[in-house]
């Protein structure tokens, strides 16, 4: 179909990995959390457990363009890094972190134990500001739970600059990502919404502005509380760098693809779920020479 954001994603990859090796410690009560070794930035930073409720990989894990731009780590691919988590108010939490980077970690022969730090790497430093309105003690506006978060990283990593084909390194994006319980019958049964927006530089970097957007209700019908029922949309827009230099090169030029999804979760048994999925591809490829697709799925999970 020649979609950019597979339909569904795919756990681990394709060979066995090393994908966490590292030592922490917390300090001051549990206010500060330091951990360095072989880490995934991506498991710390723009993370929600509701992502994955989507099957297209857009969303799920994390947004799409992160390691489409840049050489995040995400699972199950490590990379040497250190992490520090500092929560100075409740509900209010500082995290920061520094990750090596270079084109190709995510190659199969390395199996996660490369150790080596390549001439060619660069550094990416991530910051997160997240704020969860409902431990907070003043200026509480719900005590349903969410996260507000507010961040961004600079990725001094070599990159190919669009326009003249040459190294540069000095990149930088920018995020919000928000989710919020907005009907709670009680614990975790009721509505969750969530949004993120990003933005990076059109220079080096494939997805200028990424937004997407989900809705999950655990325990619709209230007989099956375990189930999930989910509606997503996602939208990447490509660089106008890139589109000048694809149409120089008499390539087909990309400009945007957009998701539409919607699924239900049925916990069939205390240990196996299926979702049916349906996905809707719009501007399949970003360059319009690819028809509109229509998407069934079926996932079975066995949660443990």
């Amino acid at each position: 179909m020649n979609n950019v954001f597979a339909v569904q994603q795919i756990y681990g990859g394709e060979t066995i990995r090393l994908a966490h090796l590292a030592l922490g410690q917390r300090l001051f009560g549990g206010k500060l959390d330091v951990v360095a070794g072989r880490l995934m930035a991506l498991d710390d930073f723009v993370a929600s457990p509701l992502y994955c409720d989507s099957q297209n990989a857009a969303l799920c894990g994390n947004p799409f363009n992160l390691t489409a731009n840049a050489a995040l780590s995400a699972y199950p691919f490590a990379q040497w890094g250190a992490r520090a988590t500092v929560k100075p108010l409740d509900g209010f939490t500082i995290m920061t972190g520094v990750y090596d980077a270079y084109a190709n970690f995510r190659a199969n022969g390395y199996h996660g134990v490369n150790f080596s730090i390549p001439s060619s790497s660069g550094v990416i430093w991530m910051n997160e500001l997240d704020l969860q309105p409902e431990r907070i003690t003043t200026l509480r506006f719900t005590d349903m739970p969410g996260h507000y978060k507010l961040g961004g990283y600079f990725d001094n990593e070599p990159l190919t600059e669009f326009s003249s084909g040459e190294q540069e390194r000095g990149t930088y994006s920018l995020y919000l990502a928000f989710d919020q319980m907005l009907y709670q019958v009680s614990g975790p049964l009721g509505l969750t919404a969530f949004v993120t927006l990003h933005y990076a530089p059109p220079d080096v970097n494939p997805f200028v502005w990424f937004a997407d957007a989900g809705a999950v209700y655990q325990g619709l019908f209230p007989s099956r509380p375990n189930d999930l029922a989910g509606i997503y949309v996602a939208y990447g827009r490509f660089s106008g760098d890139l589109h000048d230099r694809q149409l120089a090169a008499g390539q087909p030029a990309q400009s945007y693809e957009v998701v539409l999804e919607v699924n239900y979760a049925f916990n069939v048994l205390p240990w196996l779920n299926l979702q049916p999925d349906i996905q809707g591809i719009l501007h399949p490829g970003g360059a319009g020479d690819t028809p509109d697709a229509l998407v069934l799925g079926l996932q079975a999970a066995i949660p443990f």
